[in-house]
């Protein structure tokens, strides 16, 4: 992650970041508005995404199920990089149509966060992908020259950076519910289907979590 957010553009670098450090999909992440910020508080909210990434102009759109409307908490070091990014890159006004209420759909002015490299439009599919791609290759070059036995893999995608974010929560013994809650995921049972394999490697701590409570007691005859 640190070699792909070096690798980027630097339009894209804070992106990257806010990939791996909130779980947020691509769409989410491209149909981010400047009011979708609060960074005082240290947090994104996310109402809405940017649909039909792959072909055409995105239009913007509801997130992809209702348990995807959610506040996710931001590190410090995340909130550095998009103030740091604002004010190098401010949020970019783009004409779009809004579909978030499909029975009104609608024409205005969006303030994107991260707009693709004219910043007059939002990023698709067809300019992401070269851009992705020669950042995997940049950062592959980079942890090769530093001897790194890392790389990035060439199946690898933004999506991967999700999961990033939440083997990164596992790993650090965040609850199932909370996962949950930070990816969006309907329900804990999803987020188990996907991810049980993480939960299984971590190292079994109930011994020491029944000596601590326990430890004291002794039995006499």
């Amino acid at each position: 992650v640190t070699a792909l957010v070096a690798a980027a553009p630097p339009r894209y670098r804070a992106m990257i970041l806010l990939a791996a450090g909130s779980g947020l999909r691509m769409g989410e992440l491209v149909g981010l508005e400047l009011r979708d910020l609060d960074l005082e508080r240290g947090e994104v909210h996310v109402r809405q995404q940017a649909v039909r990434l792959d072909k055409g102009d995105p239009y913007i759109g509801p997130p992809k199920t209702d348990s995807s409307y959610r506040t996710v908490p931001l590190a410090k070091g995340v909130v550095e990089a998009l103030s740091e990014h604002m004010r190098r890159f401010p949020p970019a006004p783009v004409e779009l149509v809004d579909q978030t209420d499909p029975r009104r759909p609608h024409r205005r002015t969006a303030l994107l966060v991260f707009p693709n490299g004219g910043g007059r439009a939002a990023v698709n599919g067809g300019n992401w992908s070269g851009v992705w791609s020669n950042t995997r290759k940049r950062a592959n070059a980079a942890l090769e020259a530093a001897d790194s036995p890392v790389r990035v893999p060439q199946s690898a995608s933004m999506h991967d950076l999700r999961h990033f974010y939440a083997s990164l929560l596992i790993a650090h013994r965040e609850s199932i519910k909370i996962v949950q809650k930070r990816l969006g995921h309907a329900k804990p049972s999803v987020t188990l289907d996907v991810y049980t394999h993480l939960f299984e490697e971590l190292e079994d701590t109930t011994r020491d979590a029944v000596q601590n409570v326990l430890g004291a007691v002794s039995v006499e005859y």
